[in-house]
C-alpha cells in the first residue's frame, strides 16, 4: 500500500491533516525556490538547478532531489494550506509522474502540480524530454478532478491545450513540435542535427507571455517550404496570431529573390514580424544575436525585429520591411526617428539589419536595398554612401569613427563598406552574401581598389569576425503595440566619456621627415610664464581678459585664435620667443573645442624646393600649430590653392570676430593627395588629407580617392563663387610641415 493510501486509511486523518515529517528529509529555502533533499547539506546539483528557475507567480516552487525510496515521505516536509505547490524534479532525477498527486493535494489542502513525463532544463525553467510524447503538467486539487496545467515552465498565458502544446504532422516529412518559447517547424532528417538544434532552441530562447516564437528549419535539414509555413499560420486562429514572432533558424524555400519574411507575408496576406536573429537572454539582459550557418551565436544585433507587409498587385519592386524593435547602438546620441540617431550636424546613424548605416539626413533612392541587406553572422557592418559628392569623404570618416568605437567596445573586426550598388543576393540560402546591383537606374560604384596586397585580397562580402564582450543594453521599441519588447534606457558606463571621442595620437610615420625646430633660450615651457609673455607681447587682444571667468583659459583660447591671422604664419616660420609660447598655449587652448570634419582652405606660395618635395607625394608632419580657413581661398593671394581635409582640426573663432577657422594640433600628419603647379596664368593646387593615428601604422590608401574627389569638388565650387568670409588682401598661408623650407625626405608614392 502506498503512503497516500495509508494516509487515507489512518483513523481521524482529515483532508488537511499532515503526517509527521520524516527524519531523513529536509526542506531548505534557496531564493524564491525551496529544495527538498535528504538530511544534511543541500546537493550542489539541486542548488544550481534551483538558481536557474524563474519564479512561478501562482505556485510555490519546490525542487525535489530524493531517491525513489524516499518519495513516499514527501508529505511530511511539504507546506500545508498554501497557495499551491509545484514539484520540479532535478534533471536526471526521479520521475514524479507516478506519485499519487490527488492524495497529496488532499493531505496538504492545496493544489499540487506534478510533471507527467521526464523533464530537462530549459531557459529559466524545464521542458519535457521527448517532444513527440504527451508531456504535460497536471494540477491536482482537493475534492476535484485532475486537470491539464500546461506544457511549459515558466507557463505563458498562451500555453493552452491545442496545436502549440502537441506535435503535429504538417505534411510529407514536415512536423511542428512544441518548444518552451513556442513551436519549431522543421523537416525530418538526421536525428543528430535535430537534437543539436532542439537543444539550442530549448536552452537559449526565453519563454515570454507576450510573444510566441516560431522557429523555421535548422542547419543540416532539408529547406522548409514556405507554403507549409503559410498553411500552419492559417490553421492558428484567434488572437494568438498577433503574438507570433518568426525566426529563420535554417534554410527556407522561397521564390527567388524573396526573403522569408516577405514571402510569408505575401502568402498569408498579413503583416509578419520576423526577428533579425535569435532572441536570447544574456548577462546583459534580452538580446537578439545573429545566427551563424550552424545555428550558433553570432554578434548581438542592433536591429531586433522587422515587420513585413504584403505587396500589392501593382507593386513591381521590393519594399523594405519596417524596423519594429532595436537597441541604441552608441550611448548619448540624440534620437531623430525610429532607429535613426544624430551623429553630427549633417550626418545620421541608422540601425539596419546588417549593422549601422552612416548617411546624410536625406535618404538616397536606394535606401530600401540597404535596409534589406542580410546581416553577416560574424560581426556588424558599418555602411556609408559612396556617391554623395563632397560629403562622401565626410560620411566615410564618420563611418570609420563609428566602426572604431564598436571595435573598442566589442573587440570585433568591424568592416566599413560603401553601400552604393549593393543589394541582397537571391535568398536561395538562409545566409546570403550581398552582390553588386547591375540593373540600370541604381547606383553602381565599385569599391576602391586597395593598393596594399592585404587589402587587395579581401573580397567585398559581409563576412567578418566574431563579436565578443559587452554592449550598451539600451533597447528601444519602434512604437508597435504588437511586439511587446521592453524599452530599456540605461545610463552608459562611466568610462564611456573617454571612449566617446578619443583624442587622436599623432605620431610621425617611419617614412616621413619632421622638420627640426631649434630650441631657443627664449622659449619658456612654464605655462604661467608663457601666458604672461603672450599678454605682454600682444596686449591689444587681452583688453577683456579681466572679465573672463578663467583668465588662463582665456589666454590659451586667444593664442589659438591668433593662429588664424598673420601671427600663425609667423609662428610657423620662426617659432621662438613669444611665438613659441603662442604655439604652446594654442595647443592647450584647442583641446576642448569642437572638431571639424571636412574641407579647409588657404592660399600658399611654395618655393621651388617645396614643389619638388610635394611632387614626391610626401607625408607632411607639422611640428607646431597650423591653421586653415573654412572660406574659399582668397582670390589674388598667393600662387596656389591649398585644400586640406580635416578629421580632428578644431573650430576656432577669428580674433576679430569675423568668422571661424580650423586649427590643427602639433604633430598632425597630412598625406599629399594631388599636386598641380601653377602654369600659363593658372593657379596651382595642393590637396592634402589629415591622417588618423590608426592610419599612421597602416595607411588606408583605398580611401584616398574618396577624399580626393571631395576636395576637387570643393575647389571647383569655391572657385565659382566669391569668398564670403573677409580675408585680408594678400594674406598667404603656409604648407604644413614646411615651416623651415626643408625638403621632405622619405616621400610615399601613390
Amino acid at each position: 500500500m502506498s503512503i497516500w493510501k495509508r494516509l487515507r486509511a489512518r483513523a481521524g486523518a482529515g483532508p488537511s491533516t499532515k503526517p509527521e515529517a520524516a527524519a531523513g528529509i529536509e526542506r531548505t529555502p534557496a531564493g524564491h525556490v525551496e529544495i527538498v533533499h535528504l538530511a544534511g547539506a543541500v546537493p550542489h546539483r539541486a542548488r544550481l538547478f534551483a538558481s536557474s528557475l524563474a519564479p512561478d507567480p501562482h505556485h510555490r516552487l519546490l525542487v525535489v532531489d530524493l531517491p525513489e525510496s524516499e518519495l513516499e515521505e514527501l508529505a511530511g516536509v511539504l507546506p500545508v494550506g498554501t497557495r499551491g505547490v509545484r514539484l520540479v524534479p532535478v534533471p536526471s532525477g526521479q520521475d514524479l509522474s507516478w506519485v499519487d498527486g490527488q492524495s497529496l493535494a488532499e493531505t496538504l489542502g492545496s493544489a499540487v502540480l506534478l510533471p507527467h513525463g521526464t523533464v530537462r532544463p530549459s531557459h529559466a525553467g524545464v521542458s519535457f524530454d521527448d517532444p513527440l510524447t504527451d508531456g504535460r503538467w497536471v494540477r491536482y486539487r482537493p475534492g476535484a478532478e485532475a486537470t491539464w496545467a500546461g506544457r511549459r515552465l515558466p507557463q505563458p498565458s498562451w500555453d493552452v491545450p491545442g496545436s502549440l502544446a502537441e506535435t503535429q504532422v504538417l505534411g510529407k516529412d514536415v512536423v511542428a513540435e512544441p518548444l518552451p518559447s513556442g513551436v519549431w517547424l522543421r523537416a525530418a532528417g538526421d536525428d543528430r542535427w535535430i537534437r543539436a538544434a532542439r537543444a539550442r532552441l530549448t536552452r537559449w530562447v526565453p519563454c515570454r507571455s507576450d510573444e510566441i516564437l516560431v522557429a523555421l528549419g535548422a542547419e543540416g535539414l532539408a529547406p522548409l517550404p514556405i507554403d507549409v509555413v503559410s498553411r500552419w499560420w492559417e490553421s492558428l486562429v484567434g488572437p494568438r496570431r498577433e503574438l507570433l514572432r518568426f525566426v529563420q533558424f535554417g534554410p527556407v524555400r522561397t521564390a527567388a529573390g524573396k526573403s522569408m519574411g516577405q514571402a510569408l507575408s505575401d502568402s498569408t496576406g498579413a503583416e509578419i514580424v520576423v526577428y533579425c536573429g535569435l532572441p536570447v537572454h544574456s548577462v546583459n539582459g534580452p538580446e537578439v544575436v545573429a545566427l551563424r550557418p550552424d545555428g550558433s551565436h553570432g554578434w548581438p544585433m542592433f536591429a531586433h525585429a522587422l515587420a513585413y507587409r504584403p505587396h500589392g498587385t501593382d507593386e513591381t519592386g521590393p519594399v523594405a520591411p519596417v524596423l519594429r524593435a532595436y537597441r541604441k547602438p552608441i550611448p548619448r546620441l540624440p534620437k531623430v526617428a525610429a532607429g535613426i540617431y544624430r551623429y553630427d550636424s549633417d550626418t545620421v546613424v541608422e540601425v539596419v539589419p546588417a549593422g549601422l548605416w552612416v548617411r546624410g539626413e536625406d535618404e538616397p533612392a536606394y535606401s530600401d536595398f540597404v535596409r534589406t541587406l542580410p546581416p553577416d553572422p560574424q560581426a556588424p557592418t558599418v555602411f556609408h554612401n559612396a556617391s554623395d559628392g563632397e560629403m562622401t569623404a565626410h560620411h566615410w570618416q564618420s563611418a570609420e569613427e563609428v566602426a572604431e568605437r564598436l571595435r573598442q567596445t566589442t573587440g570585433a573586426a568591424v568592416r566599413v563598406v560603401p553601400t552604393d550598388g549593393i543589394e541582397p543576393a537571391p535568398s536561395t540560402s538562409w545566409v546570403a552574401h550581398p552582390g553588386k546591383r547591375e540593373a540600370s537606374g541604381e547606383p553602381k560604384i565599385a569599391a576602391p581598389v586597395a593598393e596594399e596586397q592585404a587589402e587587395a585580397e579581401e573580397p567585398l562580402v559581409l563576412l567578418m569576425q566574431l563579436v565578443g564582450g559587452n554592449q550598451d543594453a539600451d533597447t528601444e521599441d519602434a512604437g508597435s503595440p504588437g511586439l511587446g519588447m521592453a524599452v530599456l534606457e540605461t545610463d552608459p558606463p562611466a568610462e564611456s566619456d573617454e571612449a566617446e571621442d578619443p583624442e587622436p595620437i599623432h605620431a610621425a610615420p617611419d617614412d616621413a621627415f619632421v622638420p627640426e625646430q631649434g630650441a631657443s633660450a627664449d622659449s619658456v615651457p612654464d605655462p604661467a610664464h608663457d601666458r604672461a609673455l603672450i599678454r605682454e607681447t600682444w596686449p591689444e587682444h587681452f583688453a577683456g581678459a579681466a572679465d573672463a571667468e578663467d583668465q588662463d583659459a582665456f589666454t590659451d583660447l586667444m593664442a589659438a585664435r591668433l593662429h588664424l591671422g598673420p601671427l600663425g604664419r609667423e609662428a610657423g616660420m620662426d617659432a621662438t620667443g613669444p611665438l613659441a609660447a603662442l604655439g604652446r598655449r594654442a595647443a592647450e587652448g584647442i583641446v576642448d573645442l569642437p572638431r571639424h570634419r571636412g574641407a579647409t582652405a588657404a592660399t600658399v606660395a611654395p618655393d621651388r624646393d617645396q614643389w619638388a618635395s610635394l611632387d614626391g607625394r610626401a607625408v607632411l608632419v607639422e611640428p607646431g600649430v597650423c591653421a586653415m580657413s573654412l572660406a574659399p581661398p582668397p582670390i589674388g593671394a598667393g600662387t596656389t590653392d591649398l585644400l586640406v581635409w580635416s578629421m580632428s582640426g578644431r573650430l576656432v573663432e577669428r580674433p576679430d570676430g569675423t568668422g571661424k577657422g580650423v586649427v590643427f594640433p602639433p604633430g598632425t600628419s597630412f598625406a599629399v593627395l594631388d599636386v598641380v603647379e601653377p602654369a600659363d596664368g593658372l593657379r596651382g593646387r595642393v590637396l592634402l588629407r589629415e591622417l588618423s593615428d590608426r592610419e599612421l601604422e597602416k595607411r588606408a590608401r583605398s580611401l584616398d580617392d574618396l577624399i580626393l574627389s571631395s576636395l576637387r569638388q570643393s575647389a571647383e565650387r569655391w572657385r565659382r563663387t566669391e569668398a564670403d568670409e573677409p580675408t585680408p588682401d594678400g594674406e598667404v598661408g603656409r604648407l604644413p610641415g614646411m615651416s623651415t623650407g626643408s625638403v621632405l625626405e622619405g616621400s610615399l608614392s601613390r
